[in-house]
């Protein structure tokens, strides 16, 4: 008996000591853990005395140290965002630093040098060939050898195939002076497009070799490219005329009837919104205590409910699909020079191209004040603003919409549906504020 008590004790003590060390192992890497995540708990809280810019300059490095991969594990990601937001109240500017942190684009980097872009080119190339020559995707390739539609500049010797809300309107700013007159080009309200298609611009025939030809897309992040597809055409009602039947249906269909309030028809509310932003008249025509008045055009949790139900449109189809990639690298066309451009870092990535086609005389000369989209780009702070409204069954079905544009052009989707849902996490109660006038 002696024997098995000093045993079971030294096994007891054994025991003991291991826990305690796990234990104070435990505890100092857990008093680590939040002690550095404290340290940023500042970054979030509202800045005093005007020192904006500073709290901000703070947030930006530790954006920097995420992007160096220093914190790329997600659950420790969002264990250290709940800290810091814990200690921070859900105001703009909690809401700004946040959502720097959260930086969801690409439209800060550097400009690559001019090897560093053809070596690009050749990565965002080769992921496309591998996506058509891949077996597995054989049953797509019917949708991915059909191109919609592309603009030829025979001037230039550029072919272009335009996804729309990918700065379609900004490049056709480029080359629209060269055909039409200024007052076409920069009336916003003249669909340029349109100018575009007409046999002197779309008569493939004059590719005559092709080989001397250059071709052009470019890409956008989808996530990015649906909001402002829904600022730029149905927020506000700027083009109420063409979108009318679908902006009915989506306050008819998808505008939620708060109780006790007597449903007001979709024509009524259309009505009263031309006579507010089409004809400029006051907003007191609007009846204020009617939420389903409020606001008087679709929201964009009702836009996108329309696409989840299957409205199409050329601002918000696949551009791997409208352009058919698998097309244009094809064996029978062989251009002189294939470029697939992103949105996110345009001005670089298209005065590359221009130089590189030996067309530097279009730089700079037609920027984008001519553009029909004349609200000021989104920043991080109305990207997840807006996405806060949307539901997790409609994120991940935005996912499933563009799963060929998310894999083909490199864009992780994924991640950023992960970032809506930590941002709807850490501030629950937000709620979003549509405008009522211009």
């Amino acid at each position: 008996m002696p024997i098995v008590d000093k045993k079971m004790k030294t096994y007891f003590f054994a025991t003991l000591g291991a826990f305690t060390i796990i234990t104070v192992f435990v505890g100092l890497h857990r008093s680590t853990y939040f002690n550095r995540a404290r340290e940023a708990t500042p970054l979030l809280v509202a800045p005093q005395d005007g020192d904006l810019k500073q709290h901000l300059s703070l947030i930006e490095q530790v954006q920097s140290q995420m992007d160096k991969k220093l914190v790329d594990n997600e659950k420790l990601l969002q264990s250290v965002l709940r800290v810091i937001s814990s200690s921070s109240k859900s105001d703009n500017s909690s809401l700004r630093g946040l959502a720097l942190l959260f930086n969801y684009t690409t439209e800060n980097h550097q400009c690559p040098t001019k090897d560093g872009f053809l070596d690009l080119m050749a990565k965002r190339l080769k992921r496309v060939k591998d996506y058509c020559n891949n077996p597995a995707n054989a049953h797509e390739l019917s949708l991915l050898k059909s191109e919609r539609e592309a603009f030829l500049f025979k001037e230039y010797k550029l072919a272009w195939c335009p996804v729309y809300k990918a700065a379609s309107t900004h490049i056709i700013s480029y080359f629209c002076p060269t055909y039409y007159s200024k007052d076409v080009c920069s009336n916003p309200d003249r669909n340029r497009a349109n100018a575009l298609r007409k046999p002197q611009f779309t008569n493939k025939d004059q590719m005559n070799p092709v080989s001397e030809w250059s071709y052009f897309t470019v890409t956008r992040e989808p996530f990015g490219r649906l909001l402002s597809a829904y600022r730029n055409k149905i927020e506000k009602m700027k083009y109420a005329n063409d979108y009318r039947q679908q902006t009915i249906d989506m306050i008819k269909h998808h505008r939620h009837l708060p109780r006790g309030v007597k449903r007001t028809e979709a024509e009524a509310v259309l009505r009263k919104a031309d006579a507010i932003f089409i004809r400029g008249q006051s907003s007191s025509t609007l009846n204020l205590n009617n939420p389903y008045e409020i606001p008087p055009y679709p929201t964009f949790r009702e836009f996108i409910a329309e696409l989840v139900s299957g409205w199409r449109n050329e601002h918000w189809d696949e551009g791997s699909v409208y352009c058919g990639v698998c097309k244009t690298l094809s064996a029978e066309l062989k251009f002189k020079n294939h470029f697939i451009l992103s949105k996110e870092n345009f001005d670089c990535e298209f005065n590359h191209v221009l130089e590189l086609t030996n067309n530097s005389n279009l730089k700079g000369d037609h920027y984008e004040q001519w553009a029909t989209n004349r609200e000021p780009l989104h920043n991080p702070i109305q990207f997840y603003q807006y996405y806060s409204t949307i539901p997790e069954d409609h994120i991940k079905h935005i996912i499933d919409m563009f799963n060929r544009d998310c894999e083909i052009f490199m864009y992780n989707c994924e991640d950023t549906a992960l970032k809506i849902r930590i941002f709807k996490e850490l501030h629950p109660n937000y709620k979003f504020k549509y405008p009522l006038t211009k």
